[in-house]
């Protein structure tokens, strides 16, 4: 069940958020699923989305299946990006597999995929890792395999998804240590768009309080976390991120970026996965 709430008590805790953000020493932002639905990619908890429609016995529309070309990233990651960049954000932790964090302009040093990344691979050798303009599960015959069926340009070993399946452990040699790291450090914990059921994942934002940090929690639905939420915001991300964007008078930034376009090159995501300038 979703919970919406008026513009005005949305108003009231944006001011509270902000001031959060803008005071603390260390922002981390969680995002899952909810953040992309204004993209058009559907969510897994809410009225239309996978989890619950599977739960009913159906299955996802083919019409509301949008083409991948067609799917661009939303205000609240260009927004994201740009707190990055302004250094009011530290550090982002997503549970999406769509990379619209790093299509927004998000730095791959300052962001850990959780889950994966659906346009990224890596190679099984040497560790170098490939960001693609394609989906590259696409060519994965057996996800517990997680082949792609190319080779790495640099030492000629198999790549691999990134993908992380129910069962499976973080595929990043770090990305669980570095998720760790951050949880940790911060004094303050944005998440976004998640129901916070899914473990370990889930059990990340609050780990903010060893820190003696302030959990921030903005979902249409119930979690489990919001009894021990600082703020507890019932509205869609895109409208918080303007409503957050406004008090913090960072209202002009670029909306456009989109580096996809600039993906399918050798070794474009970076180089190797050996967490160099990742902690700070």
């Amino acid at each position: 069940m979703e919970f919406e709430e008026s513009e005005a008590e949305v108003s009231r805790k944006v001011k509270e958020v902000a001031k959060l953000v803008q005071e603390g020493k260390h922002v981390v932002f969680y995002s899952g699923a909810g953040i992309s639905t204004s993209a058009n990619i559907p969510d897994f908890r809410g009225p239309e989305g996978v989890w619950t429609l599977k739960d009913k016995g159906k299955l996802l529309e083919e019409g509301k299946i949008i083409p991948i070309d067609q799917i661009k990233p939303t205000y609240a990651h260009y927004a994201i990006t740009h707190l990055l960049r302004k250094r009011w954000v530290h550090f982002v932790i997503t549970t999406n597999m769509d990379a619209l964090h790093l299509r927004s302009g998000t730095p791959p040093h300052l962001l850990i995929e959780q889950h994966g990344n659906s346009f990224k691979e890596i190679c099984s050798k040497c560790k170098m890792t490939f960001l693609r303009s394609y989906m590259v599960t696409e060519t994965v015959e057996d996800p517990r395999v997680h082949t792609t069926g190319r080779r790495c340009t640099f030492c000629g070993g198999e790549l691999m998804d990134t993908i992380v399946h129910f069962s499976e452990a973080f595929r990043g040699m770090h990305d669980e240590v570095i998720s760790l790291y951050h949880a940790r450090k911060a004094d303050v914990a944005v998440v976004m768009g998640t129901s916070m059921n899914v473990q370990p994942n889930a059990s990340f934002p609050d780990l903010c309080f060893q820190n003696e940090g302030k959990l921030v929690i903005v979902n249409l639905q119930k979690t489990p976390y919001d009894n021990v939420a600082a703020v507890r915001v019932f509205a869609r991300t895109d409208v918080f991120m303007r409503k957050l964007m406004e008090e913090m008078k960072e209202e002009e930034f670029d909306r456009e970026t989109d580096l996809r376009e600039t993906w399918d090159g050798d070794g474009s995501a970076g180089g190797s996965e050996d967490g160099s300038c990742i902690i700070s």
